[in-house]
């Protein structure tokens, strides 16, 4: 999961099906589904009671897990790692993916078993609604990094002239990012270096805030070429807007101005947004890649008031920055700085655009 109230019939469904047809059962311990209200008190989707209900009785592993709130994927599903789930190893899933060979959680799992500190990524195939390949010559692996608008690009092959290579079609390779919908950890490991930030809300930026977690706190992000899982956007849904109760909650001021590469930001956006400005204060705090990332998306060196007040904001709350801090130091993690030499240089043989690497005289 999760899985929200509003969301289009049988995609749960879709994902749960293909899990239990296409993985031996010895090697499932659960599948938890976590329910939550997006739209914060919309009336029951009777829809998706009834699929959850058919989902139970078709076999004793599916269990369901409500909530009557909605903050967001990372807090719900950090919420069953601490109080539900009893499996080693675990692998979340997008509720609206399909496993597509009976081998694919064996193979996935693979790189978690010989190094813990792994997250292990399929390829994910984007499918349209109705469960066809948006692209049918979309089928080669690719490198997956971050562009300086945190999304991920995809890159078919890696250095240039002589050395230029393309990854393996079937051995699990490293990249520095990964898409979100379909990961695998180690639960141990995972819980040592804190989880997933509890403060992101709603969508977007828990794929970047664990890709740099795990790489710069010494463990790797890896591709399984041989684990393929079709995916459907969640922009391909009509996704209901930000609810003023629960924009005022995180912080979103009705009166702020607040700008984002040059337009001003709708609340989706915003919400969006300080979730970036989270893995930034925790993993980039006070490096030439924040101001970098600042002067880019805001325009000065100085983040505007309206979006420095999410950060002051955090200070105060339960969600805090400290736990994410203490993690890391913990951890003895490094910086942006050292993940963009070693990491992003190494395996792809580019600098991060926040980076100065490239900047430095000769």
């Amino acid at each position: 999961g999760p899985v929200y109230k509003g969301f289009p019939k049988n995609m749960v469904s879709m994902t749960v099906h293909s899990v239990l047809a296409r993985t031996p059962v010895g090697m499932i311990a659960e599948i938890l589904v976590l329910v939550g209200d997006i739209q914060n008190g919309s009336p029951t989707d009777t829809d998706l009671d009834w699929e959850l209900q058919e989902l139970q009785h078709l076999s004793s592993f599916v269990k369901v897990k409500k909530s009557e709130e909605f903050s967001g994927p990372v807090p719900a599903r950090m919420d069953a790692v601490d109080r539900d789930v009893t499996g080693d190893i675990l692998v979340f899933m997008d509720p609206y993916v399909e496993v597509w060979s009976s081998t694919w959680l064996q193979h996935l799992i693979l790189p978690v078993m010989e190094n813990p500190r792994t997250v292990a990524v399929p390829l994910i195939h984007q499918l349209s609604k109705s469960r066809t390949l948006e692209d049918k010559t979309d089928i080669q692996p690719y490198y997956s990094t971050m562009t300086n608008t945190f999304d991920i690009q995809r890159m078919k092959s890696r250095f240039s002239g002589e050395i230029q290579e393309t990854p393996s079609t079937w051995e699990p390779y490293d990249t520095p990012f990964f898409d979100g919908p379909v990961f695998a950890v180690h639960r141990r490991e995972f819980n040592k270096l804190g989880g997933a930030d509890e403060g992101l809300a709603r969508f977007g930026g828990e794929n970047i805030e664990v890709s740099l977690k795990y790489w710069m706190c010494r463990g790797r992000v890896v591709m399984v070429p041989c684990t393929r899982v079709g995916h459907i956007p969640l922009s391909s849904f009509d996704i209901p807007p930000v609810p003023e109760g629960q924009a005022k909650i995180l912080g979103v001021r009705s009166s702020g101005e607040y700008m984002y590469y040059g337009k001003k930001a709708d609340a989706e956006t915003i919400v969006t947004v300080r979730n970036f400005l989270r893995i930034m204060q925790v993993w980039a705090k006070g490096q030439s890649a924040q101001e970098e990332f600042y002067k880019a998306a805001f325009g000065s060196v100085d983040l505007p008031k309206d979006w420095k007040r999410f950060l002051n904001d955090a200070e105060d709350d339960d969600n805090d920055f400290d736990r994410e801090e203490a993690a890391r130091d913990k951890n003895k993690c490094e910086n942006f700085d050292w993940f963009d030499r070693h990491v992003l240089m190494s395996i792809v043989g580019l600098h991060h655009p926040w980076s100065t690497m490239d900047k430095l005289p000769v």
